[in-house]
């Protein structure tokens, strides 16, 4: 026998669900304490809908591959570990697949964005001689068109977006604690 839900929507189906999964997994909350971690949070979900969200929730039904959604991520300090980054944007010479699968596959791209015949790569280095032969690796893909080193990553940005995604759908999908169950 399946559990009423809480909200207009089954706990395991819901936005909530998934954007929580999702914030819990980068904040590294320990599946024991989801429970505490959801009603800090202020969210009426239960740890297995919590736990189980990627595998039932509506949102994804349509995906081909769930799993490959969210990947199991890593969340890196990269100024701990003492390596410099940069964004570069290119303008590619073939944005073809396989040249961009090729640009993806390249070492030190942590992160690559396109826009038509436009790359914003996310890079990484170790050493300030790196980023020359880096700078040469990239230049085989397209025109460098800006490289900007950053000052300071703030990866916690990628955490506070899914709990508000998850705060917002909460309060459309009535599991909201603050509102109470139903609305």
């Amino acid at each position: 026998m399946s559990r009423t839900p809480d909200g207009t929507v089954p706990q395991p189906r819901s936005d909530t669900a998934l954007f929580a999964h999702y914030a819990y997994k980068l904040e590294d909350a320990k599946t024991h304490d989801l429970n505490r971690w959801a009603s800090r949070v202020g969210l009426a979900v239960g740890r297995d809908a919590l736990r189980n969200a990627p595998k039932h929730a509506a949102r994804l039904d349509r995906a081909a591959d769930r799993d490959a959604v969210a990947a199991p991520w890593l969340r890196v300090d990269w100024h701990a570990l003492d390596f410099f980054m940069a964004m570069v944007r290119l303008q590619l010479i073939a944005p073809r697949k396989s040249d961009l699968d090729s640009l993806e596959g390249l070492e030190g791209i942590v992160d690559l964005y396109v826009a038509g015949e436009t790359a914003l790569a996310i890079v990484v280095f170790e050493r300030r001689s790196d980023r020359e032969s880096l700078r040469l690796r990239l230049g085989d893909f397209g025109t460098i068109l800006d490289w900007d080193e950053v000052d300071e990553h703030r990866p916690g940005a990628l955490t506070s977006t899914f709990r508000g995604l998850a705060r917002a759908a909460s309060l459309r999908e009535g599991l909201d604690l603050r509102r109470g169950p139903g609305g």
